[in-house]
């Protein structure tokens, strides 16, 4: 081999070496963006597999599988005889299915737009619709309801709105005769967000109840839901069922009320304020033995389907803002001076004290002047002498007044010692003044005991006998509700201290007296005397004996003062109590008589009422 072939040679093995070399590289180069890749799917797949598993899998199986819902009716709630007092309705909600929304927003807000058109709805109600924020797993409901021909309408062109599904489900419809049922029976709605959030069971779309029994009782009247799963094909169609759990209605409620004497308590009422050109009062009827309340009326009220009715969106406006505030429960969170309702009380409180005696007496002129101030009877030169019989039947002021403050003139009228404040409020304490009456209602008030120490805490003055003589007559800052004053009227009646009302699970307590049955006797005794001689005498011919009291309670301004009664008279062998407030009335022998009396001629009537 010659040198040039040998240098040829030399150079053909280096080219070869470079090639071989370059070639290598390139697979190695390849090799690793090859793994790099294959790494990035790996995580890419991991992330979806594992992170965003439960998202994808649901996507999947709401191509495949679907649910539909059936939603447990609510179950009826009855008076004690068993008359419903609401039915269930059928009504139509639309409710938003994000995993088979259109992931675009123009295709939603061509769903919208169309929806809105079709259906006749504000585009306002449908936001939800461009909201990418909600939950891409849950249901959600539009709070869109529709009416019958609206729900035939979605059902024809279903098929053009992906993700927008028509639950069917049952609603409230309420009686409107009479019509202040609605405060006691309440109404509902679709759950809130928060609701949801303490309670996950509930579904975007169920009801629940918002006030009244409704809600009081919800756990007990939703019942449980149930649902269909349902396999569809490719072109989604529908194939066939994969699971069902039936749906179990809610339980009834038997509540404690006459559905006639609500209507005729109601209707009394209404007509009485009628009369006399005013719109706001309270009348509650209870078994005296049992506690059971038989009606409950409150004036203004308003109609509980203006919340269940999708179309009644300006009753509702209306509602919400009249100045007369018919959604107002005054019965159970009206408070209000208790006037001389309160003087039964005290009787009772300073008898069994051992401040005052059957007999003991007062010379009454027409009031009590303490240098600059003057304390007076409501008659003219005064009742004369008074004992506590007395006092009860003509609502005498000076005696209540020296009872509970004492008397500082000098030479004093009434030798006796003084009640004094602390024991008259522990006293009304006993009667359930001061504290919420347990009744089984949402939103009932405690009302309001006046103390020298709250006065000095709150205003920095201290207190004088005028507020003493004030709260002795059941004015100043004491303040009281009509369902207050019916159960300690009760508390009389019974001799039960420890009775408390209620409209469907009567409490299980033992039963304590409020006094000796010597007190409760000297103070019943005086109230029967106000219907036979007193400030009740319009009461005196009804067919059963009846045990009243009277209260005129003043208001600051020149607004004329509450109307009050309260009484109790037994009617099939249980002592009933009625009791009636009407605001700035008048005096309580006028208005608040007039309606007590045209409902105890409605429970003596066997045509309307019987005890159950």
């Amino acid at each position: 081999m010659g040198v040039e072939e040998l240098y040829i040679s030399e150079e053909s093995s280096d080219g070869l070496y470079v090639s071989v070399a370059l070639h290598r590289r390139r697979i190695f180069l390849l090799a690793w963006t090859i793994i790099f890749l294959l790494g990035l799917l790996a995580v890419r797949l991991s992330y979806l597999q594992i992170v965003h598993h439960q998202f994808y899998q649901a996507l999947s199986d709401d191509n495949r599988i679907r649910r539909t819902y059936h939603l447990a009716r609510r179950g009826i709630i009855t008076d004690h005889d068993g008359v419903p007092l609401v039915e269930n309705t059928p009504s139509f909600l639309l409710v938003l299915n994000p995993t088979l929304l259109p992931r675009t927003m123009s295709e939603r807000n061509r769903i919208r737009e169309e929806l809105s058109a079709v259906l006749h709805i504000d585009s306002k109600d449908l936001e939800r619709l461009s909201d990418n924020s909600i939950d891409k797993l849950r249901e959600v409901s539009l709070g869109v309801f529709l009416n019958y021909d609206q729900a035939i309408a979605f059902e024809l062109h279903e098929a053009q709105w992906p993700g927008i599904v028509l639950q069917v489900f049952a609603t409230r419809k309420y009686r409107t005769e009479p019509l202040s049922l609605s405060h006691i029976i309440g109404y509902v709605g679709t759950v809130s967000t928060e609701e949801r959030a303490n309670r996950p069971h509930l579904l975007p779309f169920s009801l629940s109840g918002k006030s009244g029994l409704e809600s009081q009782y919800d756990d007990r009247l939703r019942g449980t839901d149930g649902a269909t799963l349902w396999e569809y094909d490719y072109q989604g169609l529908k194939q066939r069922v994969v699971s069902q759990t039936i749906a179990s209605d809610g339980a009834p409620l038997q509540t404690s009320l006459s559905l006639p004497i609500q209507q005729k308590s109601e209707e009394a009422l209404s007509n009485t304020l009628h009369s006399i050109g005013r719109t706001n009062g309270s009348v509650v009827v209870m078994n005296a033995r049992t506690g059971a309340i038989i009606a409950l009326v409150s004036n203004p009220s308003f109609d509980a389907n203006i919340f269940t009715q999708p179309d009644k969106s300006k009753e509702r406006k209306q509602a919400l803002t009249d100045r007369t505030k018919p959604l107002f429960f005054r019965s159970i969170a009206g408070q209000y001076p208790s006037g001389s309702t309160i003087k039964p009380l005290i009787a009772t409180i300073a008898l069994s004290e051992g401040v005052i005696t059957s007999t003991s007496g007062v010379q009454s002129v027409g009031g009590i002047r303490l240098g600059e101030f003057f304390f007076p009877d409501w008659k003219m030169g005064g009742h004369g002498w008074t004992t506590v019989t007395k006092a009860l039947a003509e609502s005498v002021n000076t005696f209540f007044y020296l009872v509970v403050g004492g008397d500082i003139r000098t030479p004093p009228a009434w030798n006796r010692p003084a009640l004094g404040m602390e024991r008259l409020m522990s006293g009304l304490k006993k009667f359930g003044w001061g504290s919420p009456t347990q009744i089984d209602l949402m939103g009932e008030s405690s009302g309001f005991l006046p103390t020298p120490e709250w006065k000095l805490a709150t205003t920095g003055e201290r207190w004088y006998i005028g507020d003493t003589y004030h709260v002795a007559i059941g004015q100043g800052d004491l303040l009281i509700t009509p369902l207050q004053l019916a159960n300690a009227t009760a508390m009389i009646a019974s001799n039960n201290q420890t009775l408390t009302p209620w409209i469907v699970d009567q409490p299980l307590t033992q039963a304590i007296p409020v006094a000796s049955n010597e007190v409760i006797s000297i103070v019943r005794d005086g109230m029967r005397h106000a219907v036979t001689q007193g400030s009740a005498r319009r009461l005196g011919d009804l067919p059963v004996i009846v045990f009243a009291k009277t209260g005129t309670a003043q208001v600051s301004g020149t607004q004329a003062p509450h109307s009050w009664l309260t009484s109790y008279a037994t009617i099939g062998g249980d002592p009933i109590v009625v009791t009636a407030l009407i605001e700035n009335g008048g005096e309580g022998s006028g208005p608040a008589l007039t309606v007590v009396k045209k409902i105890y001629r409605a429970l003596t009537d066997p045509t309307i009422y019987h005890s159950k």
